[in-house]
């Protein structure tokens, strides 16, 4: 993955992580409807569209942010 790539994900996971009006809920409900869509895609054979893919990696990054700043003392 090229540095710009990792760069854009750590700033758009960072701004999901911290946005207040994002619940826990919500991002892991639009995490599972990504990983159906894939699952369905993959089923038919088809091709995986790299958005959904890029998007799988912000999702994942935003919950592992999310839990290492519940992990950090006060």
């Amino acid at each position: 993955m090229s540095a710009r790539i990792s760069r854009e994900l750590d700033i758009v996971s960072r701004n999901l992580a911290f946005d207040p009006e994002i619940s826990d809920a919500d991002l892991h409900r639009v995490m599972g409807e990504v990983e159906r869509q894939m699952m369905q895609i993959q089923a038919a054979s088809a091709p995986i569209p790299f958005e959904l893919v890029r998007w799988r990696a912000i999702l994942a990054r935003t919950a592992l942010q999310r839990h290492r700043s519940l992990q950090r003392p006060r």
